[in-house]
């Protein structure tokens, strides 16, 4: 059983990497969508939003390595911001932190250029310590 389970393994892992570069890419895209529509104070079409999650889940695909990075830097940069207004507001629970961050409330705009600053500085840096591909090399004729 054990044998079999690694070669089931090895046969699903390959595959399950590419759903999860897709999945992460439709809920950037969702997350993406649900913005605008906040912005422009308009109520979500579910059709726009499956469409542009469908897109952005593709594009993902094509574009591997530049969405993981931007996930990760940004991903982590949310967690670490989101930690850090936990510890500076003392804040007591997610509802009285969500308060704080709303568009327009006391910390909103703070919060927002503390996690695009420091997302932009986790791209630059894995973008700059990622080993580059490298080209097969032709030998001359």
């Amino acid at each position: 059983t054990g044998i079999a389970g690694g070669i089931l393994g090895a046969v699903l892992l390959p595959l399950l990497y590419y759903v999860g570069i897709f999945v992460l890419g439709a809920f950037f895209g969702l997350v993406l969508g649900n913005m605008f529509y906040e912005a422009a104070k308009l109520p979500p079409s579910a059709v726009v939003l499956i469409v542009l999650a469908l897109v952005v889940g593709i594009l993902a695909l094509i574009f591997q390595r530049l969405m993981i990075i931007l996930s990760t830097g940004f991903g982590g940069a949310w967690l670490a911001t989101a930690g850090g207004a936990y510890l500076f507001t003392g804040a007591g629970g997610p509802q009285e932190l969500e308060r704080l961050l709303r568009p327009g409330g006391d910390l909103f705009y703070l919060f927002l250029a503390c996690w695009l600053v420091l997302g932009m500085v986790g791209v630059i840096v894995q973008l700059a310590s990622a080993p580059e591909k490298q080209e097969a090399v032709r030998e001359p004729r």
